[in-house]
């Protein structure tokens, strides 16, 4: 059975568990995906978009950009590899920071709605 998410995520925003985050994080940047090709890639994009064409320097400066951002390899084998782990990692990061957000602006909230002492 799953452990209840709401508790797991819970216990990540928990201070303390600054070095578990780190060891997730170290496991999920042995996540990548498959190499696919340039070519590959825009071909799917040219489905996508249609007659629009997009040119191989676009799509290659795109892929710089994203490799500068550790979000792509560029495996021995050529093309193009999703660090998925590292994607994931972000993603959790910006998750913990909303809720931070969500719950100092829910503490707000609450602080507006009591009624005030004259």
């Amino acid at each position: 059975m799953w452990p209840d998410m709401d508790v797991a995520f819970s216990k990540l925003m928990n201070p303390r568990m600054r070095v578990g985050i780190t060891v997730l994080q170290t496991l999920l940047t042995q996540l990548h995906g498959p190499p696919v090709p340039p070519k590959e890639v825009r071909d799917q994009l040219r489905e996508m978009f249609g007659e629009t064409r997009i040119s191989k320097q676009s799509i290659t400066n795109a892929a710089r950009r994203l490799y500068e951002l550790h979000l792509l390899e560029r495996p021995q084998e050529g093309g193009y590899s999703v660090r998925y782990g590292y994607l994931i990692a972000i993603l959790v990061g910006a998750m913990m920071d909303l809720v931070k957000r969500v719950e100092s602006l829910e503490d707000e909230i609450e602080s507006l709605r009591r009624p005030r002492q004259p």
